[in-house]
């Protein structure tokens, strides 16, 4: 059909283009929806995984502590050397110059042991690092595993993507026409996405997140693979070693020599300053290895680390990420942050409608132009103006009777028995022809008002408000199918698009033409109607009164012999044949039955019932009045004597 109409199919060619685009950037929009969506639903299970790791579990939350008691220690044995080595000038007596050589010897082995260990593997510390390596190392451990968590969140989103993306988004379009109605229904919608990708993915994620979250917590728990933990906890335990020796042996021994040697106030001041940085060293690393090793041992005892259920890792997602999600999308507009908008969809989506309308408005004239109304009006107006015609023509015939009547009425013998009865005859038509014409003027205004009823029920406003009514039921259609269609590349989209819309409007067209039809078709109705009921109430019942005249009145002249009875009689039953012609000349029908018909309640009317011989039951004696049909329709029934 728009193929038919250059105009209206060139409009339809920026229609179909406008709701592609419109589709394409709604499916643009969803996307990134879906995306971001996805991705805080990643980082809500990494941060839940990490939280088991950093902030539930014993050891991590503690095993920094021991690069913290190493560095102490250092600290301990470097001054140690620092108050050695700035006063030994000053230790002049006996052996204990030597002796604290000795120590300070050994601390300094010590660290540069240390150092060299440090530097052999640089994953463990730099020689000027100031950061601890274990939190270092741990650090690292953890970023690795945040990576290790996306790609596998990733993963399972490219997966997804590649399997479900597709439908989701058809399923989403629905939101198309409610986004462009009320704007407010955006969040409404990223809520609905998120809630359907945590529905549709709520197994896998909880597996990924038990999974993640148990190899996690016994990777890090495991000192085999925690180097930079595993040396300095060994080395802090070594050194205890170290310590405690030289307490015992070269601690001992200097304390030995003071005894029997005399020193210098001074000299021996030193000495114990000295030697107070050695057991206070001792003293503290022994404290805190004690504290380790009690802290791992509780660790080791009580470390279950208590993961969600699936419907608490269920719920999780669905109140704080859901929540978190969606304030932070309503913070970011507050503040005029970039957030993914519907805008570019909003406006193809305008450009859609305003081609629709006009394509409307071009559709519209086309309806317009099909309806052609002169017709039909002019039609009614024969069939009304008929029925005038008729009723004028029988008023005629009577009133041309009646003037012929006057003109030989002073030959009537005033003493004549029948006198009375062409008196009467006279009245009764005189009554007739000004009925008549009373009726007729009474329905001249009937015509008038016909036509006005006409004129409001086929105004083109009505045929406007139909067609209206049409095209919204044809765009609800459109894009209630439309967004169904996933493939929109430009040719196939197209030609699906311009197939639907012609095969709706060759359907609007039909369904409009039986709309006009139908009012017409009442229209045809209301004014037969109208005609039906002059013709039964006025017009075919003076005729069939005047029948009655001839039956039972003019039977009684025919008796006479009076040329003049005879002349009026010949006149009688030639008004009588005018009139039968002039009511088939308009269609009128005759219901006459003939004797021996057999009765017919739709168009006869028993007046009397007898039993007559030769005659069946139900057969007609006899009819006394006959009927009329018009238009296929029994106006008046044919009064007849039936055989009981």
């Amino acid at each position: 059909m728009l193929k038919d109409y250059p105009p209206v199919l060139l409009k339809s060619k920026g229609l179909v283009e406008a709701w592609r685009n419109t589709l394409q950037a709604f499916d643009k929009f969803i996307e990134e929806n879906i995306k971001g969506c996805f991705f805080h639903i990643k980082m809500k299970v990494m941060l839940r995984i990490l939280h088991h790791l950093i902030e539930e579990n014993k050891l991590s939350m503690y095993d920094e502590k021991i690069f913290e008691y190493f560095d102490n220690l250092m600290l301990y044995y470097n001054n140690t050397l620092k108050l050695f080595y700035d006063n030994e000038e000053k230790i002049k007596t006996g052996k204990a110059k030597e002796i604290l050589e000795g120590i300070c010897d050994v601390l300094s082995a010590q660290l540069r042991q240390f150092k060299e260990s440090q530097l052999a593997d640089q994953t463990i510390a730099d020689e000027k690092s100031k950061i601890n390596p274990i939190k270092a190392e741990k650090d690292n451990f953890l970023t690795e595993e945040k990576i290790d968590i996306l790609n596998q969140l990733d993963d399972l989103e490219k997966q997804w993507a590649s399997k479900k993306i597709k439908d989701y988004i058809i399923s989403f379009r629905e939101y198309l026409n409610i986004l462009t109605e009320d704007e407010e229904k955006e969040i409404e919608l990223i809520e609905n996405i998120y809630s359907a990708l945590i529905k549709d993915l709520k197994e896998s994620l909880y597996i990924g997140y038990v999974r993640k979250s148990e190899k996690g917590i016994k990777k890090l728990n495991d000192f085999h693979l925690r180097k930079a933990a595993n040396f300095y906890y060994e080395s802090i335990k070594q050194e205890k070693e170290n310590i405690e020796a030289i307490i015992k042996i070269q601690v001992k021994a200097l304390e030995e020599e003071m005894e029997v040697e005399n020193y210098e106030e001074e000299e021996e001041q030193i000495i114990q300053e000295i030697l107070h940085t050695v057991r206070e060293a001792y003293q503290h690393l022994g404290r805190e290895i004690d504290e380790l090793e009690l802290f791992f041992k509780e660790s080791e005892e009580d470390n279950k680390i208590v993961l969600f259920t699936s419907e608490e890792f269920e719920e999780y997602l669905n109140n704080q990420g859901l929540k978190s999600y969606i304030n932070d999308i309503m913070v970011r507009k507050k503040l005029n942050l970039k957030v993914d908008e519907p805008d570019e969809c909003l406006e193809s989506f305008e450009v859609f409608n305003s081609n629709w309308e006009e394509l409307k408005e071009e559709i519209l004239k086309l309806y317009i132009e099909k309806i052609n109304l002169d017709e039909f009006k002019e039609d009614i107006n024969k069939k009304l103006q008929a029925n005038i015609d008729l009723s004028t023509k029988v008023s005629r015939l009577f009133s041309d009777f009646i003037t012929s009547y006057e003109k030989e009425k002073e030959k009537i013998n005033e003493e004549a028995k029948y006198l009375a009865i062409l008196d009467g005859i006279y009245e009764t038509i005189n009554i007739k022809i000004e009925s008549i014409n009373e009726n007729i003027e009474a329905f001249a205004k009937t015509i008038e008002e016909v036509n006005s009823h006409i004129a409001n029920e086929t105004n083109l406003s009505y045929f406007e408000e139909e067609f209206i009514k049409l095209n919204i039921e044809i765009y609800n259609r459109f894009i209630n199918e439309a967004v169904k269609e996933y493939s929109i590349e430009e040719e196939g989209f197209f030609n699906w698009a311009q197939e639907y819309l012609n095969k709706e409007y060759e359907e609007a067209f039909a369904l409009f033409d039986n709309k006009v039809k139908n009012l017409l078709e009442k229209l045809y109705q209301e004014v037969n109607r109208k005609i039906n009921k002059f013709l039964k109430e006025y017009l075919l019942f003076e005729v069939s009164t005047y029948e009655e005249i001839v039956n039972y009145s003019v039977s009684r002249l025919r008796e006479e012999t009076d040329d003049f009875v005879t002349e009026y009689v010949a006149n009688i039953d030639k008004l009588t044949l005018c009139l039968e012609d002039t009511l088939k000349e308009y269609e009128i029908e005759f219901v006459e039955p003939v004797p021996h018909d057999m009765f017919n309640g739709r168009e006869h009317e028993v007046l009397m019932a007898e039993v007559k011989e030769g005659f069946k039951k139900g057969e007609i004696i006899k009819t006394l009045n006959k009927g009329y049909r018009f238009n296929d329709q029994i106006i008046l029934k044919a009064n007849v004597v039936a055989c009981k």
